[in-house]
């Protein structure tokens, strides 16, 4: 069937969101030949993956870096036509730093021979940590927070001076309410299965497993969700606010505003779960659990100087900010240092993140306290900084979703609702990871889910 001969107001499926996982999983199933509508209500698709290109910067306002790995997000990047378009730091990613507050900006260690030689740790940490192997692990029916479980395998020291700064600067949250087996369920799989993270980590290299390498495209991280919009062309309805859904045996009915109202039978919720709560409250008991998910809000600021009137240029990755060494800055990114042509010739461009849960004030500063606090925060890492020559705040109250303790009554409701409507699927960053590699591979897994059932009934009424 041809696009124009489609009726528009049925599809085969309907997805509700427009981040990475909507996007992805709607252009699997287009790909693969069912009729699909995806309805976003920002003016433009990608959700928080956004890049601003002005006057020869490039700067990423939400995620700066996609963990690439084969399987579904190198799968995602060649069937969108941007393999050619990767760029991958390589050995410049690995100059990774925490901001301890007595030395400065130190080296982060990923081995255990970095573990035993870094000054993070003193020699009674050190030997803490060396006794990993030999702890053995909780109760099977045990939910432990991410802190303390590093406490239990590793010590405390461990804790303070890299988990710490590590899940304040990426989760943007507080190892102390994180849980460990929805937050990090890689780490709570390797000591599940081998007992010990170190014998875990040499299972995985033994196997060949190496972990992903932090990539972007050639004029930012928006180049994804822009060519999978591309590809979906007029399947994709934006500036779409969507006020109700209804459901009976036959599916569902999206309405948008005074448009005419959509019907399929499938229907994917890809939107944040305080916004699929409210859409689901049309049909389901008010869902509590998913209304109550707690998002951590990240400012992101972007800041260019002159190359010339550095004291010195910021090579590597970035820097993370150590437990009480920042009154709002979680974490730095070298952008420049990252990607060529970030920055216009002779200019360092640097891409801040600050408040998360640990600073949840500072969502709410101006814009030149914001400035004020970063670049005091920026001076003690770096040295003595000129002014930018250019800079921009952009804000996220709902960044991150958080997968404190307790977290599993989000997913067990969110699968009860599924199994209460036939054909309903939710998704998104609050279900699965919050990475992007994450939400792409479980929007992936459904994409083939919602096929084989397409097929499975098709084979059916044949």
């Amino acid at each position: 069937m041809k696009d124009d001969d489609m009726d528009r107001s049925r599809a085969d499926v309907i997805v509700v969101g427009g981040g990475i996982s909507g996007l992805t999983c709607a252009f699997w199933l287009a790909r693969k030949g069912l009729d699909v509508r995806l309805l976003e209500r920002d003016a433009v698709p990608g959700g928080c993956i956004r890049t601003l290109r002005e006057g020869g910067w490039v700067f990423d306002q939400g995620p700066n870096t996609l963990g690439w790995a084969p399987g579904d997000v190198a799968r995602l990047c060649e069937a969108a036509g941007l393999g050619a378009r990767l760029r991958d730091p390589g050995d410049v990613a690995k100059a990774r730093f925490v901001q301890d507050g007595r030395r400065g900006l130190t080296p982060i260690p990923f081995s255990p021979l970095g573990l035993i030689t870094t000054p993070l740790l003193s020699l009674r940490g050190k030997a803490r940590a060396l006794r990993e192997p030999f702890v053995p692990p909780p109760g099977a029916d045990a939910e432990e927070s991410v802190a303390g479980f590093v406490r239990r395998r590793l010590g405390k020291e461990v804790l303070e001076g890299l988990v710490f700064p590590f899940v304040s600067g990426v989760a943007a949250g507080d190892p102390e309410c994180l849980s460990l087996r929805w937050a990090m369920p890689s780490l709570f799989a390797l000591e599940a299965k081998h007992g010990s993270l170190v014998r875990g980590a040499f299972a995985l290299r033994k196997e060949g497993m190496a972990p992903p390498r932090p990539v972007s495209f050639e004029e930012g991280l928006d180049e994804l969700p822009r060519a999978l919009a591309e590809a979906l062309g007029d399947r994709v309805l934006l500036s779409a606010d969507v006020s109700r859904i209804g459901w009976s045996p036959a599916g569902f009915d999206v309405e948008i505003g005074d448009s005419p109202r959509l019907r399929a039978p499938r229907l994917v919720l890809a939107a944040p779960a305080a916004e699929a709560a409210r859409l689901l409250a049309g049909i389901h008991e008010a869902p509590a659990a998913l209304a109550c998910v707690v998002y951590a809000p990240v400012v992101s600021v972007a800041l260019g100087f002159e190359a010339r009137a550095l004291r010195r240029t910021p090579e590597g990755f970035g820097y993370l900010a150590g437990r009480g060494a920042s009154q709002a800055l979680a974490g730095c990114l070298y952008t420049s240092s990252l990607f060529p042509g970030r920055a216009p010739a002779g200019h360092v461009g640097l891409t801040v993140l600050a408040g998360g849960t640990a600073h949840r004030e500072v969502i709410d500063w101006t814009e030149e306290k914001i400035l004020g606090a970063v670049l005091d925060d920026l001076h003690h890492a770096l040295g003595p900084l000129p002014d930018p020559v250019f800079r921009r705040v952009t804000r996220w109250p709902r960044a991150i979703p958080q997968y404190n303790l307790g977290y599993g009554r989000v997913v067990r409701e969110a699968r009860a609702i599924e199994r209460s409507f036939p054909g309903l699927h939710l998704a998104g960053a609050y279900l699965g990871g919050v990475s992007l590699a994450d939400c792409v591979g479980s929007a992936s897994r459904l994409a083939r889910t919602l096929l084989e059932e397409a097929i499975g009934e098709r084979k059916a009424a044949a």
